[in-house]
């Protein structure tokens, strides 16, 4: 995306990229953004916003940025000693990823080259028939692809499909640790809240094994380390032990009209004049598919969005 957007408007008067620079907070004035602080070479720093100030900082970071400059849920930024500017009690509700099942590890024939990004083939596919839509993603990647508890599985010539889903039911918050920009989030979440995300996970793994352990697949392997003689039948465990993190975090500052929504259909923050948002945090619920290509539409709008004589 850098090379497609930034690369070519590098030589620009009007624009300033700085590598390091770590944003504290949003200046806010009388309910108006009028800056952003941050620190760079370990120095303090505030840049003065001539007309708007866009937060493009993730589903982490967009809210803890919020959080610090007085944006959310009140009780939580009197219990920091942050005053409240606008009380939004969405800003870190909402959370949501599509939960990852790290792995179903198998063991090559031979010894094999990763290439590329290691990670260049999957699917979309059902956990029952008569389903309308997809709501697992099942990915295949080129090496071993773990969790901490199955870490001692990593070996040579090893490769992994991972189960996932793409419709999660659970939902998560994010919540500030301390006023301390350099401290941790908190996140509350809980993959497998309810037995439907583990009945699919389960579907999702026995299908990666099935795809693993196929006529089709007998020239790459050896054998099914993983869930294999370790868990038997006992798949619950399995995912239990390997459950993680798709990588697509998203919706902890999402739009709407609802009193938990924290910004409106033309990315504005609401309750604070020119500040809007553009990341995956927006999103109401998350997309089936991977999140970076809805990313950069969510780009695309707020350009044309500002674009516009009205804003």
């Amino acid at each position: 995306m850098a090379v497609s957007y930034l690369y070519p408007v590098m030589d620009q008067p009007n624009l300033t990229v700085l590598t390091e620079a770590v944003v504290q907070r949003v200046v806010i004035e009388k309910a108006k953004a009028v800056g952003v602080a941050f620190t760079w070479n370990g120095q303090q720093h505030v840049v003065r916003a001539h007309h708007e100030v866009v937060l493009s900082l993730g589903a982490f970071n967009t809210p803890r940025t919020l959080m610090l400059s007085g944006i959310g849920e009140e009780n939580e930024l009197r219990r920091l000693g942050i005053p409240a500017i606008s009380a939004l009690p969405g800003v870190g509700a909402n959370f949501q990823d599509h939960t990852l099942v790290a792995t179903c590890l198998f063991e090559a024939n031979e010894p094999f080259e990763s290439r590329n990004n290691k990670a260049e083939a999957t699917l979309f596919w059902g956990s029952q028939s008569g389903q309308a839509t997809p709501d697992i993603q099942p990915f295949l990647i080129e090496m071993p692809h773990l969790s901490d508890v199955h870490r001692s599985y990593a070996a040579a010539n090893t490769w992994s499909l991972s189960p996932a889903i793409i419709r999660p039911q659970s939902r998560g918050r994010l919540r500030l640790r301390s006023a301390d920009p350099a401290d941790d989030l908190s996140l509350e979440w809980s993959p497998l809240g309810t037995s439907e995300e583990m009945r699919i996970l389960r579907a999702a793994t026995e299908l990666c094994r099935h795809i693993g352990n196929s006529s089709e697949m007998r020239p790459f392997v050896r054998r099914e380390l993983l869930p294999g003689a370790a868990y038997a039948e006992n798949l619950t465990d399995f995912i239990r032990n390997g459950v993680t993190s798709y990588g697509h975090a998203s919706c902890t500052a999402k739009m709407g009209r609802d009193a938990m929504s924290v910004v409106d259909s033309r990315l504005k923050v609401y309750g604070v004049d020119n500040l809007r948002i553009a990341d995956a945090s927006i999103m109401p619920n998350i997309t089936l598919g991977n999140t970076m290509a809805p990313c950069v539409l969510i780009g695309e709008r707020l350009g044309e969005i500002l674009s516009t004589t009205n804003g």
